[in-house]
């Protein structure tokens, strides 16, 4: 997913746009993940494509300061 070019609104669209099928997914250490459900989170200051989330879920910055959480994941 483009972090730095896009933001949450637009991720999240593409995100509902892409569930089931073709899918939304990025990757964490050459590992697949797919995004099932996602939402949008609290602004930061963040610097866009940085991980905000905390051990409960992951959240990543994205343009504009917005950012997306995600809610349900599915590793390859």
């Amino acid at each position: 997913m483009e972090f730095r070019t896009l933001n949450a609104n637009e991720i999240d669209c593409r995100i509902r746009a892409f569930t089931p099928w073709p899918s939304a997914f990025f990757y964490i250490d050459g590992t697949r993940i797919k995004v099932l459900r996602a939402k949008i989170g609290q602004s930061t200051n963040q610097n866009p494509g940085t991980v905000v989330g905390n051990s409960a879920s992951i959240a990543v910055a994205c343009k504009d300061g917005s950012v997306i959480e995600f809610v349900e994941i599915q590793p390859e």
